[in-house]
């Protein structure tokens, strides 16, 4: 085998053990990744001041602009709020500083 073609061959199998370790690493992180962000958490909340539907709507788009917000739900008729959240990437405290910032009285469930 000349020099050329040795060179080839091992310039080939080191991308490829390199690529595949790149990939296996990744997919490693990846499900690391999801068990670090895995801390999925509900706060539910207590907040006056809401009289109408667009009070609603303004705090779902205030909660869909955080990070890390999975699901919402806010209660008009019982002036409350229940958000699961990712705790990797938010917190309760965003989470109501995000609502107290449109003007509404907030306050943990007991």
């Amino acid at each position: 085998m000349n020099k050329l073609t040795f060179v080839a061959k091992f310039f080939m199998i080191a991308v490829l053990f390199f690529g595949l370790a790149a990939c296996s690493q990744d997919k490693g992180q990846a499900a690391g990744d999801k068990d670090a962000r895995g801390s999925m958490k509900t706060v539910s909340l207590d907040v006056q001041g809401m009289s109408c539907g667009n009070c609603v709507n303004s705090i779902n788009e205030a909660l869909a602009d955080l990070d890390g917000v999975s699901s919402k739900t806010v209660s008009l008729d019982d002036n409350s709020c229940t958000v699961n959240y990712d705790a990797s990437q938010t917190n309760q405290d965003e989470i109501i500083a995000a609502i107290e910032s449109l003007d509404y009285t907030v306050q943990m469930k007991n």
